[in-house]
């Protein structure tokens, strides 16, 4: 299977997370990012194959009167939060993906993912401002997602994918979650809601869509993340150790007699993968300090936590803080 299963942002201990997971996507990075030490800190601590993915910072996508700025640490004045977001051609949204950009570095993140707002329509300046922004940005390394949280005509989505090559992103139970790109990645916020659960029928469904050996990412991102990713992380795990199995050929002992089989004819229990109900305190920790994003920003001294903002829970509950 080529599936990769994780949470938005570090659930319980790093150290902790590491050992479970490889993957994580880090959501930091759209309210306010971190410092790029940090980064550096945060990749060095986890395994050589562990995987990154960010968010794009909320002045790339989120206009300057989104509530989600309340979790913005720096200050702006009126006239540079004028010109935030919806992917304007202003310096202040290209200075964003710079430091965007230097976080993905420091962490050897090759996927952003960009989550536009509610307000984000699919109106002829939003279209030519796509446009305009992905052509110019250096693409390097990295794989483009795309998550529109407002009505999008799937022909335009498409289009947009195709000519600029993004990655559309969607609940995998979307009508419309057909994933553009060399790989597959699904935002999990809650079947029917943030405080929903996913059960092993729904996990069923998400290995079935492993198709063609395309890599799938499955990020959760409801109430109860941590337990549903290692829910569906230990099903992964059993189907995979099931396949093994039917693959391999059957060992024989040097007597003849089939190994893994006890005299009385029965087949010896292997036990059973059983997923961890609990749910420990997400942990924080700061370090060094952010460069400037432009003239107009004043960095603030407080330090930033690697946990999600606060506010979380409830901006989450209406799609990530977007209006």
């Amino acid at each position: 299977m080529s599936i990769k299963i994780g949470c938005c942002g570090f659930q319980e201990a790093r150290s902790k997370y590491y050992d479970e997971f490889r993957l994580v996507e880090i959501q930091q990075t759209f309210y306010q990012p971190p410092p790029v030490g940090t980064a550096f800190k945060w990749r060095s601590q986890a395994p050589a194959d562990f995987e990154f993915s960010i968010k794009a910072w909320q002045l790339i996508t989120h206009e300057g009167g989104n509530s989600s700025y309340r979790n913005l640490r720096e200050k702006l004045s009126a006239r540079a939060l004028a010109s935030c977001g919806h992917f304007k051609p202003t310096r202040m949204v290209f200075d964003a993906w710079r430091r965007t950009e230097a976080i993905a570095e420091a962490l050897n993140a090759r996927i952003i993912i960009f989550q536009t707002s509610k307000s984000f329509r699919p109106t002829h300046i939003n279209i030519k401002n796509v446009r305009n922004f992905f052509r110019r940005i250096n693409r390097r390394k990295y794989l483009f997602v795309w998550e529109p949280n407002s009505k999008w005509p799937i022909e335009t989505i498409q289009e947009l994918c195709q000519e600029l090559n993004l990655i559309y992103t969607a609940e995998p139970y979307n009508e419309n979650a057909q994933n553009f790109g060399p790989i597959r990645y699904y935002r999990l916020r809650g079947k029917s809601g943030f405080r929903s659960r996913y059960e092993k029928a729904d996990f069923e469904k998400f290995i079935q869509m492993d198709l063609n050996s395309t890599p799938c990412y499955f990020v959760f991102n409801n109430a109860s993340m941590l337990f549903d990713a290692r829910n569906f992380l230990n099903l992964v795990k059993q189907r995979e150790l099931e396949k093994q199995s039917e693959e391999a050929p059957e060992p024989t002992s040097i007597t003849g007699e089939k190994e893994g089989i006890e005299g009385n004819g029965e087949l010896i229990d292997s036990g059973s993968l059983e997923p961890d109900a609990d749910m420990p305190e997400t942990a924080n920790e700061a370090d060094d300090s952010t460069p400037p994003l432009e003239s107009e920003i004043k960095t603030s001294t407080k330090e930033p936590a690697d946990s999600q903002p606060a506010e979380k829970e409830a901006e989450e509950k209406s799609n990530a803080g977007v209006d």
